[in-house]
């Protein structure tokens, strides 16, 4: 960070392209840290023009909205602010995070108005250090570095953010087809329970075609899913059973072994 009145003379005029040598020795127009520089006329005047200096040439700590009225504007000051204050995480190594250290809370206000215009909603901590805005939201971090025309580092960001949520896609399928595969074994093997104790203790004789079609159904083909036993129906049994028929075949004989168990 610039600290001394030095080091920003230094700075403004390498940015701005006046010369250098306007800095002399110490006589005098500020007082920062006990070091004093002189600008020449011309950046000494345009410090003054932006308010960026006070009448008695001391550094003026309130924003200027004046020099803030175009987004060209508002980005080159959020843009400055990030390059001397700002940090943001490699997303892909780490959570998704931007943030910049402020001198107070007040600029916290003046900066989230400016981010709220381009639809970005920062948040404000306090750690030692000082205020801290932040941004967690991804989307609203590439829409950040765009306002800043940070263009590279936007193009590995958003790669890197869709190689993230494409990896997280595909770990999500696989968990949810495991978990739907256990499913399906674990209600196979409580099918086929029930068809055993059925079986031995009743007897099929009695019991109704559709039972004794998922039955059939269940026993041939033990680690199919539903829709699958309903996909083998036509050509195992000759006639098709949708798959809400299977269940239902399924509860019937469920109720059928609960009131043998219970009649015992």
């Amino acid at each position: 960070a610039i600290s001394t009145a030095d080091e920003f003379a230094q700075f403004f005029l390498a940015n701005v392209g006046c010369d250098a040598s306007g800095i002399n020795e110490p006589t005098g127009w500020s007082n920062c840290a006990d070091e004093y520089a002189k600008l020449n006329d011309d950046a000494r005047d345009i410090l003054l023009d932006l308010k960026i200096l006070n009448p008695d040439y001391s550094i003026n700590e309130q924003l200027n909205y004046d020099i803030l009225k175009r987004p060209c504007c508002k980005g080159a000051l959020l843009r400055g602010l990030f390059l001397v204050q700002g940090s943001i995480n490699d997303p892909a190594t780490s959570n998704y995070h931007l943030e910049i250290v402020l001198d107070s809370s007040y600029d916290f206000i003046v900066l989230n108005k400016i981010l709220n215009e381009v639809g970005i909603d920062a948040k404000l901590t306090e750690r030692r250090k000082g205020f801290i805005l932040y941004i967690k939201k991804s989307e609203m971090i590439g829409d950040f570095l765009k306002f800043i025309g940070a263009n590279n580092s936007l193009f590995y960001f958003e790669n890197q953010r869709i190689m993230r949520d494409y990896n997280n896609s595909v770990n999500r399928i696989i968990n949810c087809d495991i978990s739907n595969e256990e499913k399906v074994i674990r209600t196979s093997k409580e099918q086929l329970d029930n068809i055993e104790y059925l079986t031995k203790y009743k007897g099929i004789t009695n019991l109704s075609e559709r039972i004794l079609n998922a039955i059939v159904l269940r026993t041939t083909y033990p680690d199919y899913s539903l829709s699958e036993l309903s996909d083998e129906s036509e050509e195992l049994v000759g006639k098709y059973i949708s798959k809400s028929g299977l269940s239902h075949c399924f509860k019937d004989i469920d109720r059928m072994v609960k009131d043998m168990k219970g009649n015992k």
